[in-house]
This record gives C-alpha cells, sequence and structure tokens, in this order.
C-alpha cells in the first residue's frame, strides 16, 4: 500500500503553455499537500526537465505552439521506454479519436477542460499511487534478483 506521505512526496511536472492554467495546478498540487511539483509553460524543455527530475507524474496539455503534447509524451517515452509511463493529458479536445491517441500513446488517464479542481486532485492521487507501486514492485524485483544472482550455482533456497 502507498501511504500519503509516500504519495506526497511525488515528483510531479506540470507542462502546459498557458501559464495561468500551469501555475493553477501547480498551486492547486501544492495545496493538495503535493510539494514536489513543478509546471513549465515550454514543452520543448520538458525532455531535459524529465530527465532531471525524474518525476513520478506527468500532467501535459495536447494543443500547444511548436512542440504538442503528443510529441512531448512520445519524446518522453522514447528517452525512457521501459519505464513505467504516468501522464495524465489535460486537455479542451473531447474527440474519441484524441483520447483513444493518447491512451496508444501511453497516457495513463485523460481529462477534459473545463475540470473540477478536485477531480484533478483524486486522478492525481489514483495515477501516482499505481505507478509508486509500480516503482515499490519494480525495487523488489531488482533486489530478489540481486540475491539470486549474488548465491552458488547451485544452491537453493528452502521456505
Amino acid at each position: 500500500m502507498i501511504s500519503q506521505q509516500e504519495r506526497h512526496a511525488a515528483t510531479i511536472l506540470v507542462i502546459d503553455d498557458e501559464p495561468m492554467t500551469a501555475k493553477f495546478l501547480e498551486e492547486l498540487l501544492k495545496y493538495a499537500g503535493y510539494n514536489n511539483t513543478r509546471s513549465i509553460t515550454q514543452p520543448s524543455q520538458a525532455l531535459s526537465l524529465y530527465r532531471d527530475l525524474k518525476p513520478d507524474l506527468i500532467l501535459v496539455d495536447l494543443v500547444m505552439p511548436v512542440i504538442n503534447g503528443y510529441q512531448v509524451i512520445e519524446q518522453l517515452k522514447a528517452s525512457d521506454p521501459k519505464a513505467y509511463f504516468p501522464v495524465l493529458v489535460i486537455t479542451g479536445q473531447k474527440d474519441q479519436g484524441i483520447l483513444m491517441q493518447t491512451f496508444e500513446l501511453g497516457a495513463k488517464d485523460y481529462l477534459t477542460k473545463p475540470y473540477e479542481a478536485d477531480e484533478v486532485v483524486l486522478r492525481v492521487r489514483n495515477i501516482l499511487e499505481t505507478g509508486l507501486l509500480v516503482k515499490k514492485m519494480q525495487q523488489h524485483i531488482d533486489s530478489l534478483k540481486g540475491q539470486i544472482q549474488g548465491r552458488p550455482a547451485g544452491q537453493v533456497q528452502t521456505y
């Protein structure tokens, strides 16, 4: 299980070209207890910031100039193709095809504007819980692999 303290320690990156929207989402999440939240309005900065922060969750708008949300998602996924990819898409687009395309790219959830602040916070919580559980499970698997590799050949552990 993931505790509230673990969720609130998570790193969240908000990517939206509208400064007021980006700041609103950042402040909303900070108000909800997520203290490691950062927002950017230049999607071209997303890849380098993703590499630096290794966020536990990314909120991204789809409609942005120069680099749109689809391209941001593709770039981030390509930089770490084996990683669990926790993305919440937030957009004014309501087309079913757009929804399906974001899921095909690996987004975990989708919100349309206008949205309720409480709904954003709950969806963030749900995605973070899943992502943090995946991270814990992977750490446990890595630990077990290390234990197995550290045993002499032919040694079997009994329980």
